[in-house]
């Protein structure tokens, strides 16, 4: 399989740089004891079968099936505009539902985390956008 990139199920734009997919997602890595580096190297991304982020009760905060990648390998997405959405520390948590939207219309298209405490991905809906080989 070559490279893809994710385009926006509404608008079709393109959201991230060219990208390899992977068999399987890698494990996160820890810096630290409470940080992680990005789960997934620039360039690369895979499907997650399960919900990865965690609420801090513990509970899933992420849909079965995203796409995730190095949040460097999007970087055009903008903000969701609901505050609330954009919580964390010192970074994004993404334990309050889609906090990126797409450039061009505006829908909630991935999750960021890269907060100092969670893994450092971005998790992107299944049902938002289109895997498309890149030519």
């Amino acid at each position: 399989m070559g490279e893809q990139v994710f385009r926006c199920a509404v608008c079709d734009r393109a959201l991230t740089r060219s990208m390899t997919q992977l068999p399987t997602l890698p494990v996160a890595k820890p810096v630290d004891e409470v940080s992680y580096e990005p789960t997934l190297e620039v360039g690369t991304w895979a499907i997650d079968p399960g919900p990865r982020l965690l609420t801090a009760d513990g509970a899933p905060a992420g849909t079965l099936g995203c796409l995730v990648t190095n949040p460097l390998d999007a970087p055009d997405l903008e903000p969701h505009p609901e505050p609330r959405r954009n919580s964390g520390c010192c970074g994004h948590d993404g334990c309050d539902g889609p906090n990126r939207v797409c450039p061009g219309c505006d829908a909630a298209v991935a999750t960021l985390s890269d907060d100092c405490w969670t893994l450092v991905e971005l998790r992107f809906e299944p049902d938002a956008v289109r895997v498309v080989a890149q030519e």
